[in-house]
């Protein structure tokens, strides 16, 4: 038997021993684990003792000791985070920090509104007298300066009537000459009835105070006159007064036609006093309106079943409405055409392109 075994045995002996015995070993092992023992050098035996006693081994034996902890074993794996604790104290306030530096001053803000008119002043000393003078004639008068109208400069202009009265006649005749200026837009033309304005872009012309200028706009063959502006307005000629500088513009746009044609229409006999009946006595008509350039189309059939043609022309895109005005029969036109469901009192069409339209009457 090796040694190892046998003091393993030995011990395991003498604790067994020890046991059956009844003897208390108070201090083994010791506080630090440790079991102290002495083995003998000639029997081979092993025996425990206790130091804190006194107990010691012999000359004739070897002291020896074990511990009953084994080694360290590997580090266990990391436990789970605790919850986290509870919100501390708030602090106390920090002292106040010293005052920064002034900015750079603001952007001047908006101007304020004009204040009102503030009372008129005193009226000033009355100045010296002129000097004398005299009136040779009335003709002296003619050229001096003068304000035609009360507001444009001019000349005085003397002229004698015929004897033999000789009436004297003293005008003021101004010397500016007040410009006209007229553009377009779109394609058309305006012209003047005293001349000077005759253009399709733009052109000016000077006139004299007072001078009254009627304006003509007429649109190109595929464009529409839709109305003035600036010194003019409306769809007419203009006519505008030459008391200063004046600008009026006259506005064009691309046309649609829209084409109605109206047909049919009912023969209706009329007595003959004499207890007969004349035939197709009377015809029915009807009326068509426009909006919204407020037309009226007639319709009147005849004998000769001839056909009534509308044609207008509208700005593109406009929204035309045509409406049955009057007609001798209540159960009205049927539409068709550009309008094939309308109702028969009115048909609404946008002029996104020319147009086509006819109304066909009942007949009998």
């Amino acid at each position: 038997m090796r040694r190892r075994d046998l003091i393993a045995a030995t011990v395991g002996a003498i604790a067994a021993t020890a046991l059956a015995g009844g003897v208390a070993w108070a201090a083994i092992p010791g506080s630090g684990g440790t079991i102290q023992g002495c083995y003998g050098k000639i029997g081979g035996i092993l025996r425990v003792i206790d130091p804190s006693k006194g107990q010691k081994c012999l000359s004739i034996e070897v002291p020896i000791s074990w511990s009953q902890q084994g080694q360290k074993g590997d580090a266990g794996a990391a436990g789970a985070a605790g919850q986290p604790g509870s919100k501390g104290d708030q602090g106390i306030q920090g002292l106040p920090g010293t005052n920064g530096t002034d900015g750079t001053n603001g952007l001047p803000g908006p101007k304020g509104d004009t204040g009102d008119t503030g009372a008129q002043g005193p009226v000033g000393p009355q100045g010296p007298s002129g000097s004398g003078g005299t009136l040779a004639s009335l003709d002296s008068l003619g050229g001096l300066a003068c304000n035609a109208a009360g507001t444009s400069p001019g000349t005085i202009t003397v002229t004698y009537g015929p004897p033999p009265v000789g009436a004297v006649t003293l005008a003021c005749t101004p010397t500016s000459t007040p410009t006209l200026t007229v553009s377009t837009t779109g394609s058309g033309t305006v012209t003047s009835n005293v001349g000077g304005i005759a253009c399709g872009a733009t052109c000016s012309q000077g006139f004299t105070v007072g001078t009254i200028v009627t304006l003509t706009a007429a649109a190109s063959a595929a464009d529409i006159f839709t109305g003035w502006s600036g010194a003019c307005s409306g769809l007419g000629v203009c006519a505008v007064t030459m008391d200063a500088a004046k600008a009026a513009t006259a506005n064009f746009a691309t046309a649609a036609t829209m084409t109605l044609v109206q047909s049919g229409g009912t023969c209706y006999s009329a007595p003959d006093g004499y207890g007969g009946l004349i035939p197709c006595a009377t015809w029915s008509t009807g009326k068509i309106t426009t909006d919204p350039d407020n037309s009226t189309c007639v319709f009147s059939h005849n004998a000769t079943l001839a056909a009534n043609t509308c044609v207008r022309k509208y700005a593109l895109g406009t929204t035309v409405t045509l409406t049955v005005f009057e007609f001798s029969d209540p159960s009205g036109p049927a539409w068709g055409g550009a309008c094939p469901l309308a109702p028969a009192d009115a048909c609404t069409l946008t002029m996104d392109g020319d147009k086509n339209v006819t109304a066909t009457y009942p007949t009998q």
